[in-house]
């Protein structure tokens, strides 16, 4: 890996709950999801926009991977991401 791959002022990096953490509260955990997944998106946006390239993600299964879901949505937007 380049030693200048990572650079924190254009990097964020994303971590959260398994599945069934985040669906414990809501029953109908489609709807919960396509929400976290609305929002995680608009939030990459915004983050795109302030000049932050850089996504990190452990890959787990639930929060982590649906954030990475979200940045690969965010590149039809911002190619450089």
């Amino acid at each position: 890996m380049h030693p200048n791959f990572i650079q924190p002022s254009k990097t964020v990096a994303f971590t959260g709950y398994r599945p069934y953490k985040i669906t414990q509260s809501d029953p109908d955990n489609s709807l919960l999801f396509a929400e976290v997944q609305a929002r995680l998106l608009t939030t990459i946006h915004s983050l795109a926009n302030r000049g932050f390239t850089i996504f990190l993600t452990g890959m787990a299964e639930g929060f982590d991977l649906m954030a990475a879901r979200a940045v690969l949505l965010a590149q039809n937007t911002f190619s450089h991401l």
